[in-house]
């Protein structure tokens, strides 16, 4: 019996190794974006991430300043009062400020120019 890649014409066994070349250069390709797209998702999940910790260190910091009894003076000299919050507090703070402001625009029906 003849060995099968004997019989095959010459051009029908390139098409055969330049597929094989083919579909092995795009597992590759595949598997390297693959690769890169986690890698991104990594570095994206931890910049997401770092702010808040520094955030929480920033506002500790902060609050601690506008404690000190010569911060709080200048503040009232000026006429403001120091009132650290943490970050959820002050989200809060704003979306109550949006929603009232909000209903105020909407009634006197304001437009932007």
């Amino acid at each position: 019996m003849s060995d099968p890649a004997q019989t095959q014409p010459a051009s029908s066994r390139g098409w055969l190794v330049f597929s094989a070349v083919l579909v092995a250069v795009f597992l590759i390709g595949l598997l390297l974006s693959t690769i890169v797209e986690r890698r991104v998702e990594a570095k994206t999940t931890l910049r997401a991430l770092q702010p808040v910790a520094a955030n929480e260190a920033d506002n500790e910091a902060m609050a601690k300043v506008l404690q000190m009894p010569d911060v709080k003076a200048k503040f009232e000299l000026s006429g403001a009062a120091t009132a650290p919050t943490t970050p959820e507090q002050f989200a809060a703070r704003i979306a109550e400020e949006d929603a009232a402001w909000g209903r105020v625009v909407r009634e006197a029906n304001i437009k932007a120019d």
